[in-house]
């Protein structure tokens, strides 16, 4: 009876350790592999970062406007444009 009862209780006891460290074993290999992907994803927009500055920089720019047949302008023209007049409603309706 308590002998049975004493070896149950160490069993599940034991059973508890070991589901237990088995759970924080996969959760420790699951956050090296998040940490893994977190990682190559900073390179991967560090990249990014790279490759957007040297597509925008001015040389790269000048360089395909001239293969475009662009060239300086002699000189520059500033347009405003006039506000917009106000819209009139669809219909009136006295009150």
């Amino acid at each position: 009876g308590y002998i049975t009862a004493g070896v149950t209780a160490a069993l599940v006891v034991l059973l508890s350790y070991v589901l237990l460290t088995a759970n924080i074993t996969a959760l420790a290999y699951s956050i090296d592999r998040t940490h893994e992907e977190q990682s190559e994803m900073q390179a991967q927009v560090a990249r990014y970062d790279d490759e957007i500055a040297s597509l925008t920089s001015d040389d790269r720019l000048a360089s395909v406007a001239a293969k475009l047949g662009m060239v300086q302008p002699d000189r520059f023209l500033r347009i405003s444009l006039l506000p917009q007049p106000q819209s009139r409603p669809l219909a009136y309706v006295p009150r």
